[in-house]
Formats: structure tokens, C-alpha cells, sequence
């Protein structure tokens, strides 16, 4: 399940301008000095250097943070917009008000204490869910959450998924496996019938080993970029991979089984491995927007729960471009 994305950088501005409109629509204003306002400038800088080159950085600037922060951006505001439309996007305002107070970047690091970008990527998901076809979406309270209930709840064909958001800040396989574990619990003391756990890989990933660079000897930038996004991709799956191996060593091989045995949640986890790296088309390097989810699952999946997921996923590829 993975797709690399790119943006237009006049996409890019539309995008950050429609993100306003569908904010101010929720009785939601961008907060002057604000990351989100920081952020949508920086949109605005990158379609003025495309247009004249002479306010590019000079060369001895590393510019993968600059795109990694426009590509996040993009993305986010692409979600939001796409869904904006649905009956129930009302819903979540309480997780949209933290657009002006974290970061919403979704392809870069952030700090473990960073509680309110986890939230966001609840939000992220809660918009997957909307994208994927559900009729309505609840998400536990931003302010007043007691990690008891699945942080996304939505309604599929009639079934109320269950969907408990981790954000991973190490590759210990006990670690993960207790994440998983009190993911399958909050599921299980819930109101939703099904779900699945999702892990959220970003802060694990080594974001500039999937863009890299490096200084020549007269001190500038030279960054690497694919023939083809399924090279880093591949990366991405082997990551994946790598850390399901970890979980299962932490659990031992029988226990990863039955930790679902009779349980609501699908024997299974959905890793989410965003990043950002860059691509050549026609000669020229073209930063580009990783998204990618890998379902690792311990036994065969039915069809209505990979009909489920494979909605997801598509939601997840989607970028409206305008």
C-alpha cells in the first residue's frame, strides 16, 4: 500500500488558500505568527523561487527541510480540503483548532512530548476515514482524553471501526509490542465492533537517509534523488519489515498470535511510514512526498476488513490537486 506524490507549486498556493477557506468555514482563523501561518508562507516562498530563480537559496543551503515542511503542508491541506464537503467533517473541529498551536507536518520528526502533533494525526486519519467512504467519524476529545478509547471511530457499511493512533519513538520491539497490546485493549473496551491499530512510523524513520546529501568540496549541496520512487519505497517496506521482526522477537511467535485471539481488532497493525525524498523526471530533481501504509498481519484478513483498508489506502494516495 504506498505512492510517492508531487504537487504543482501553484497547487501548493491554491491549496494553502482553500485550507483558509474551509477553516474559516468552522469559525477557525489562521492565528497571526503561528507554525500554520509560518508554514502556509513558506508555500508562498517556494512558488516565488519557482517563478525567479534568483530568490532560490544559495547553494550551500540545505533545502530538505524547507520542502519537507511544504510537502507536509500540502498533504494535510490536500486531506482537509478533499473532505471538507463531508456531513460530518464538523466533527472535527476540537482537532482542527490545533492547527494554529502544533505542527501538523506528518513527513518529519517531532518531539516526544509533542502531544499535540500525535492528536493531529488522529486527525490525519479521522480524514483518511471520511476519504475512505465513512458516514460519520467520532474522535476522543483532544482536551480531556483518558486513553481508554480508540483516538478514531468511524462508521463503515453499518460497522463502527475502532482505529487506536501510536506514535512510535523507538525501535525497541517491546516498546512497539506493548503499543500494540493497549491499542488491541482499547479497541476491545470500546463502543466499535471492529478496528485495527496504527502506528505511526515518522519519528523513527531516518527522514534524511531517504533524501540525501551531501557537501562537495566548494561547500555546496549536492542531493541525491531516485530514477524511480519504488527505490525508496522498497526502503520504506523493508523498514517496515525490520521493525514487525522486532515485535515478534519481543512477543515470542505464539504470543503475537493469540494477543488478538477472540479480540474485536483484525490480526493485524497498519504501519504508517511518511516521509519526503526526491525524484528525477526529465533531468530535474523533483522533491517528492512519500505515503505509505504496510499492513503487517499475523493471520488471513476477510474481505470486508481489507475492503476497509484498501478504502483507506486509497484515501491515503489521494491528493487533490487544484
Amino acid at each position: 500500500m504506498d505512492m510517492a506524490h508531487t504537487h504543482s507549486y501553484e497547487s501548493g498556493e491554491r491549496l494553502v488558500f482553500e485550507l483558509e477557506r474551509v477553516l474559516r468555514g468552522v469559525d477557525i482563523k489562521i492565528a497571526p505568527n503561528s507554525l500554520l501561518e509560518g508554514m502556509s508562507y513558506s508555500v508562498m516562498r517556494l512558488v516565488e523561487q519557482y517563478q525567479n530563480p534568483k530568490l532560490r537559496p544559495a547553494g550551500d543551503k540545505d533545502i530538505r527541510p524547507f520542502h519537507r515542511e511544504c510537502l507536509g503542508l500540502m498533504d494535510i491541506a490536500s486531506k482537509l480540503v478533499s473532505v471538507s464537503g463531508h456531513p460530518a467533517f464538523g466533527a472535527l473541529k476540537p482537532h482542527l483548532m490545533l492547527l494554529n498551536e502544533s505542527s501538523p507536518l506528518m513527513n518529519s520528526k517531532s518531539g516526544y512530548l509533542d502531544s499535540g502533533n500525535n492528536k493531529l494525526f488522529e486527525l490525519f486519519i479521522a480524514c483518511l476515514c471520511l476519504g475512505a467512504g465513512a458516514s460519520d467519524v467520532e474522535l476522543d476529545n483532544p482536551d480531556q482524553s483518558d486513553g481508554k478509547n480508540p483516538d478514531v471511530i468511524a462508521t463503515f457499511e453499518g460497522v463502527r471501526w475502532g482505529f487506536a493512533c501510536k506514535a512510535l519513538h523507538t525501535t525497541s520491539g517491546m516498546t512497539m509490542l506493548q503499543a500494540i497490546e493497549k491499542a488491541i485493549l482499547q479497541i476491545e473496551n470500546s463502543s466499535a465492533q471492529r478496528g485495527v491499530p496504527v502506528l505511526n512510523a515518522k519519528n523513527i524513520i531516518v527522514h534524511d537517509e531517504m533524501w540525501g546529501a551531501k557537501k562537495g568540496a566548494d561547500g555546496e549541496y549536492v542531493f541525491d534523488a531516485y530514477s524511480s520512487a519504488d527505490i525508496p519505497i522498497g526502503k520504506l517496506r523493508e523498514f517496515s519489515e525490520k521493525l514487525k521482526k522486532e515485535i515478534i522477537i519481543a512477543s515470542g511467535e505464539d504470543n503475537w498470535v493469540d494477543m488478538y485471539r477472540g479480540k474485536k481488532s483484525i490480526p493485524a497493525y497498519l504501519m504508517y511510514l511518511p516521509t519526503s525524498t526526491a525524484t528525477l523526471r526529465n533531468g530535474n530533481i523533483l522533491p517528492t512526498r512519500l505515503n505509505m501504509f504496510n499492513l503487517c498481519w499475523n493471520e488471513p484478513i476477510d474481505q470486508p476488513a481489507m475492503s476497509v483498508l484498501t478504502a483507506l489506502n486509497h484515501s491515503l494516495q489521494s491528493m487533490k490537486d487544484i
